[in-house]
């Protein structure tokens, strides 16, 4: 059965494919001022997306009182493991769970970073746009 592709990696790729256009302009100098306020315009677009898609993100964010209580009770049943099959087994359960939720969690702050780089994209385009107006005039 195929997964179905997370919502989120969806919109991120689209933002980051909105920011490799902007890029492609190169020399927002050459660019005339109509083109320019339309950066302007979907710059301010994209910076405002890639915001609520960190916010979203951060929604989603595994539970703190599982990785807590998974991380704890797996390591700590380690020190009061006796030497029977079922204890073995429980004490073996809560360390695998324990990796889950390190795992998990791992996983969200290195998909985070991917976001936020997104933002901080957005976010230079959007001062780089500041600068060239202000170079030529032009209120922001």
């Amino acid at each position: 059965m195929a997964r179905s592709p997370d919502p989120l990696d969806q919109e991120a790729t689209r933002i980051g494919r909105r920011l490799d256009r902007f890029e492609a302009h190169g020399d927002l100098a050459q660019l005339p001022t109509a083109a320019l306020l339309d950066q302007v315009l979907a710059t301010r677009k994209t910076l405002n997306e890639a915001n609520q898609l960190c916010v979203r993100h951060d929604q989603a964010m595994p539970s703190a009182i599982w990785f807590f209580v998974s991380v704890g009770s797996g390591f700590g049943s380690l020190f009061f493991m006796e030497p029977t099959l079922a204890s073995v087994a429980i004490t073996a359960g809560g360390v695998a769970g324990a990796f889950k939720s390190l795992y998990d969690r791992g996983r969200h702050l290195l998909i985070e970073q991917r976001y936020l780089g997104l933002y901080w994209r957005a976010n230079a385009h959007r001062e780089a746009l500041a600068v060239e107006m202000h170079r030529r005039g032009i209120r922001y």
